[in-house]
């Protein structure tokens, strides 16, 4: 008798999203969100590493300009806790002029805020690993403009575990006892 698991786990920890967005100065633009671009649910505890990006990929910008804000909302837990952080990767892109002004920005890692509002960091401090059991991630645009802008944006999102040791590392390699990994990656897919 075969059983069916459905897709490995690891296909939730990251995708890419395209969408279409508009602003016009005559209406103010709602806040729009992305899908889900991450859903970690990882058996235990883990320290990962993120790949996070957002890219222009076509833009129709009338006189006046305007721009984006891309605001990453991280919600990160362990066991029964968990923390929801909204602002923990903010993109700027301005868009003045012709649509020659495309922009791409990509990072591994995140600026933190100072320990004591009063006394700045300099520089900042910036991590580049988050520890957690659970990790959803979505992005949040704010468009502004002098007129109309239409946009083509494209987002994309992975995470890794940092360092991956696998209890099944340790069981029979023979496969006497079942696979060595259950999850199929054995076969050098």
């Amino acid at each position: 008798m075969s059983q069916t698991f459905g897709p490995p786990p690891w296909h939730m920890w990251g995708t890419s999203e395209t969408l279409v967005l508009h602003a016009d100065a005559t209406v103010a633009a709602p806040p729009v969100q992305s899908k889900q671009m991450c859903r970690i649910a990882y058996g235990r505890p883990e320290t990962w590493r993120f790949f996070i990006a957002a890219e222009i990929e076509n833009a129709v910008v009338a006189a006046g300009g305007g721009g984006i804000n891309v605001s990453w909302a991280l919600t990160l837990g362990v066991g029964r806790s968990q923390k929801t952080i909204p602002n923990w990767i903010v993109m700027v892109f301005p868009l003045v002029g012709a649509p020659s002004d495309l922009r791409r920005t990509w990072t591994t890692i995140m600026t933190l805020p100072p320990l004591d509002p009063a006394v700045p960091d300099v520089p900042p401090r910036t991590a580049d690993l988050i520890p957690a059991s659970d990790i959803q991630l979505n992005a949040n645009f704010t468009l502004f403009a002098a007129s109309s802008i239409d946009v083509t944006m494209r987002l994309d999102a992975y995470f890794a575990p940092n360092v991956h040791v696998r209890p099944d590392w340790h069981k029979d390699p023979s496969g006497e006892k079942g696979p060595q990994f259950p999850g199929g990656e054995d076969g050098g897919k």
